[in-house]
């Protein structure tokens, strides 16, 4: 079971103020699980990625690049998932289709 924590020990945590964690969760930006109306539930994914928004505040990156950059972050991420079951499948396959695998990779 993964560790949840409240949004008031989110924001004095982090230093942020509740409006503008808010804000995020408003946007889009920041997706905890609800609770109640008012309450949610934050978990270590959830605050990977309030680190990663109070960094671009910081930066002052305006409104309209959050979105473009969290997209941007969301893709890699999962080509790098993508990637890592591409990685696992390679190594369960038999060994003459991971050389011709290979080979193919190498042509381009």
């Amino acid at each position: 079971m993964s560790r949840q924590i409240t949004l008031e020990l989110v924001c004095r945590e982090a230093g942020i103020e509740q409006r503008i964690v808010r804000q995020w969760i408003e946007r889009d930006w920041l997706r905890p699980a609800p609770v109640t109306a008012d309450e949610f539930a934050f978990e270590e994914i959830d605050l990977a990625r309030l680190r990663l928004l109070r960094e671009l505040h910081a930066l002052q990156l305006g409104e309209a690049g959050v979105p473009v950059v969290l997209s941007l972050l969301d893709q890699l991420y999962d080509t790098r998932r993508s990637l890592g079951r591409l990685r696992e499948a390679l190594d369960a396959a038999p060994e003459p289709a991971r050389l011709a695998i290979v080979q193919t990779l190498r042509r381009g």
